[in-house]
């Protein structure tokens, strides 16, 4: 049976977002909160938000875990997945059953391998202009049921309304920063997995882990704590002690 919406948790990433709005922010810390209070709130498995570069290009941004960002690359890796179709098409594009859809093979075949069973993607925009989707993932098919559609739209939107808070002119500026050092991050964090992989005779979801538990016991960044593993500042007792 599918869990009913979080209101009490909505109405907490609410108003968060509201404060937000009126200080200082920063974009990927922001999102990949999103992906994770999602999965909360509408008892999915997982979420992942992919933006639109200045170039015009879809790209990955967050994801509530290691292996939904692996989904959500794959759909800019291929051209092909429910979020660029949300993104390009500007509208809702809800698939229950990936072993039963006619549409998307590729993507619907790969997802699959990777136990994914049902795709919800949203787009964020607001009038023409297209920032870009919000996707949500189940283990197992099934709709969602109304009020997690307008529940999830509603934190597209709201998300949406905080990237286009600023200024065009700001914006142009602030929002490529950012999202090139959120892009830049990942290739640090992903370097940095594999070297973990590597060393430590892991898989990357295991070294994933290893990295993210060090940053949250020590309050840091975990493009900061990847940057420490990569230049030899981290050294595994460090990496494995709590504090």
């Amino acid at each position: 049976t599918p869990r009913m919406v979080d209101h009490v948790r909505l109405l907490e990433v609410l108003v968060r977002f509201a404060r937000t709005l009126v200080r200082d922010y920063r974009l990927p810390d922001e999102l990949s909160a999103l992906c994770a209070d999602v999965t909360t709130i509408l008892g999915v498995d997982g979420a992942g938000v992919m933006l639109e570069d200045t170039q015009g290009t879809l790209r990955f941004l967050a994801a509530s875990d290691d292996h939904i960002g692996r989904i959500e690359q794959l759909q800019v890796d291929t051209g092909e997945g429910p979020c660029v179709q949300a993104h390009v098409s500007g509208e809702q594009v809800l698939i229950d059953d990936l072993r039963v859809t006619q549409t998307l093979p590729s993507f619907a075949a790969r997802a699959l391998e990777g136990g994914i069973r049902a795709v919800y993607s949203f787009p964020m925009r607001v009038d023409d202009i297209r920032v870009g989707a919000l996707n949500l993932y189940r283990n197992r098919p099934g709709e969602l049921d109304e009020g997690a559609v307008t529940a999830a739209q509603l934190l597209a939107d709201l998300a949406t309304t905080y990237i286009l808070s600023v200024d065009a002119a700001a914006r142009t500026g602030r929002l490529a920063s950012q999202l090139q050092q959120a892009l830049d991050s990942r290739i640090v964090i992903e370097q940095a997995k594999g070297m973990l992989a590597e060393r430590r005779h892991m898989d990357m979801d295991d070294a994933f882990e290893l990295l993210r538990s060090r940053a949250r016991n020590t309050n840091q960044k975990l493009s900061d704590v990847a940057s420490a593993v990569l230049d030899g500042t981290l050294g595994a007792e460090a990496l494995d002690r709590r504090r």
